[in-house]
């Protein structure tokens, strides 16, 4: 049973008003999405629009990436603002979106560094541990149950 389906038939068995409205509407079928930075952009662009025009600019926005489809913040950064500009955004607007497809981008650059950090990390953890006979087991538990190995002689050159 889904989440949906799980709050719909506690709603319909402890509230009186949704009950019946959850009886002839059944559980909700709207679920999230997860693309933010679109639907922020899809924001800035609609602000204080009519839907029809917001759709309009929308469309003449992709169409000037090539595509139907929403543009990577890469392909936006491309773009300069008198661009964004022509196809019916305001100045103000258009650096917006060229800011948060700046700050997107930095993001997910700044991810990728984390990412590759981390697989460090791990790797020279991982060499340590296994220099030292240190299993993870006695790692994550904090204590070794014998000596540590020697340190090795250092030679003088």
């Amino acid at each position: 049973m889904s989440v949906y389906e799980e709050a719909a038939a506690y709603l319909g068995a402890h509230d009186l008003v949704l009950a019946p409205v959850i009886a002839s509407a059944g559980p909700s079928t709207m679920r999230p999405h997860h693309n933010y930075y679109e639907a922020l952009v899809d924001s800035i662009i609609s602000q204080q629009l009519s839907v029809k025009a917001a759709a309009t600019i929308e469309k003449r926005f992709c169409a000037l990436f090539g595509s139907d489809k929403f543009p990577p913040p890469e392909a936006i950064l491309t773009k300069d603002i008198e661009e964004l500009r022509s196809v019916g955004l305001s100045r103000g607007k258009a650096a917006y979106v060229r800011d948060l497809a700046q700050a997107q981008s930095n993001e997910v650059a700044a991810m990728a560094a984390y990412s590759k950090a981390r697989v460090e990390f791990d790797r020279a953890t991982g060499q340590t541990l296994d220099r030292n006979n240190i299993s993870l087991d006695e790692a994550f538990r904090g204590s070794v149950s014998r000596a540590p190995s020697p340190i090795p002689a250092v030679t003088q050159p």
